[in-house]
């Protein structure tokens, strides 16, 4: 009868621990959305490089991150999701893709990303100015899917030359309007890495 007792417990403690290891597997189904910036140029423009003074920083600070939900009925629309910590020097992404972003997002599909922006610097020779941003946001069109248990990647490309326009001579004023692109999506839906030029 003892032996009987001892079976039945170890058969039932073997159930539970299997029962207990497939939740932990399962519990890691969330994954979402990653965004990178890196710079290239897109536009033929006099470039920043060629003015009288040398701009050496061109810093954004993000204050927030939005992106655009379709085909969801009602729940279509823009969903705000945690703000980008930090600032972004676009003058040193030469190259180089920086996550500016890491979040979970709800499943579905979506158009557009918003970029909300908080401030923006121009250093110079002389000094550090702020720079006009009309309007204070950023509006990225790009269509890709978010899927449960997948990471979708997507990586846009900033033309820091061709974002900051430059007047006022001897006193410069300093208008960023930003020139993006989308370079990449890697989505899930499609299993495939997309290279846009």
């Amino acid at each position: 009868m003892e032996v009987t007792m001892k079976i039945r417990y170890i058969m039932f403690f073997c159930f539970f621990l299997v029962i207990t290891i497939l939740s932990v597997g399962c519990s890691e189904q969330p994954k979402g959305l990653e965004l990178y910036f890196t710079s290239e140029t897109i536009t033929v423009s006099s470039g920043i490089e060629n003015r009288p003074e040398a701009v050496t920083k061109l810093v954004v600070t993000l204050s927030g991150l939005e992106v655009h939900r379709i085909a969801a009925g009602e729940d279509s629309g823009w969903i705000s999701l945690t703000p980008p910590s930090g600032s972004i020097d676009l003058l040193s992404l030469d190259n180089i893709e920086k996550l500016i972003s890491s979040t979970e997002i709800v499943d579905g599909s979506y158009n557009s990303i918003r970029f909300l922006i908080d401030s923006a610097i121009v250093t110079t020779e002389s000094g550090t100015y702020d720079a006009t941003v009309p309007s204070s946001k950023i509006d990225v069109s790009v269509k890709f899917d978010i899927i449960s248990g997948d990471m979708t990647i997507i990586v846009l490309a900033a033309d820091p030359s061709a974002s900051l326009v430059i007047t006022g001579g001897p006193n410069p004023k300093y208008l960023l309007k930003p020139v993006l692109k989308v370079k990449k999506v890697t989505n899930p839906s499609d299993d495939s890495d997309d290279d846009i030029l």
